[in-house]
């Protein structure tokens, strides 16, 4: 089966991280899985080609219904630091190009409930991003930005990654959790330009505007 893209979730394996702000990009991919099993339509589990990575064949659905095409959905097992050595042999086998990847990660440099789409560029220390860049011999692959902010000044920020969100910080992720699947649908039906219109404006932290009488 020929597959349009890779959708591939960042984040560290095992409960202990469950909830943690480095885990944001699992926590959206569980949205997609959900959103399927919904649909009736749920995700069918592939073996990876190594044994570092949850993998999926998924139906991807945005408001119109669902998505054209065949989508992969990826957890790497490798810890966040070691990422590109599951997401590259994973393009490898499927025949997939960087620029068939969409990453979903944790972004510090905005604020929780934000997010922003873009392709190719710099990866701002972001390890996870580091590694694939680095296995993938190449920056261009898309990456969904979703901002945890930044911790306190003399917060260490590794410590503050591998916190678990509060319940009211759960809530705002959930909802950007969702938004970044319509972004993913609006990606593929509409083009990148569409996806960013829809999702770099968004702000989970705002009320909705009152409907007009």
């Amino acid at each position: 089966m020929a597959f349009s893209a890779l959708l591939v979730g960042l984040g560290n394996p095992g409960p202990k991280y469950d909830d943690t702000r480095h885990n944001f990009g699992f926590l959206a991919l569980d949205f997609l899985l959900e959103e399927a099993d919904r649909r009736n339509l749920p995700a069918k589990r592939l073996s990876a080609p190594r044994k570092n990575m949850e993998l999926w064949a998924v139906p991807l659905f945005g408001p119109k219904g669902r998505v054209p095409g065949e989508y992969l959905a990826a957890k790497p097992l490798t810890y966040m630091n070691l990422s590109g050595e599951a997401v590259a042999p994973v393009c490898s086998f499927f025949k997939l190009p960087p620029e068939n990847v969409v990453v979903l990660h944790d972004e510090i440099d905005l604020p929780l409930g934000r997010l922003k789409i873009k392709s190719g560029g710099g990866n701002a220390g972001h390890r996870g991003l580091e590694s694939i860049s680095a296995q993938l011999g190449t920056n261009n692959f898309r990456r969904v930005r979703m901002g945890i902010g930044r911790p306190l000044p003399g917060r260490d920020v590794k410590g503050f990654v591998l916190e678990k969100f509060t319940l009211s910080e759960k809530d705002l992720a959930s909802q950007v959790a969702r938004q970044a699947m319509l972004g993913l649908a609006t990606l593929f039906t509409e083009g990148l330009e569409a996806s960013m219109r829809l999702l770099n404006g968004f702000d989970a932290a705002k009320p909705a505007p009152a409907p007009r009488p």
